[in-house]
């Protein structure tokens, strides 16, 4: 295995690449509380208040939240109750 020095352009690339990651997972994260958030059922699911049925996405929203440091917009929904 040969080992070479990391290069300014080795640190400039990798620094364009996590800002452009953080900048997607800003927008994810922004798209989804313009929305309302995502909704937490009484069985423990969440999903996107813009789409019940997502819920995938709503996974992928409090990761994108957890990443970030953000702290997600979340409605609990209670046993009965509809939206």
């Amino acid at each position: 295995m040969t080992i070479r020095n990391v290069t300014e352009g080795d640190v400039l690339g990798l620094t364009m690449a996590l800002q452009t990651a953080t900048d997607a997972l800003k927008r994810l994260v922004d798209t989804i509380d313009a929305t309302g958030g995502v909704v937490r059922f009484p069985d423990g699911f969440y999903a996107p208040v813009g789409d019940l049925d997502w819920i995938d996405l709503a996974d992928a929203y409090l990761a994108a939240c957890a990443a970030l440091g953000q702290r997600p917009k979340i409605r609990k929904l209670k046993q009965g109750e509809c939206l």
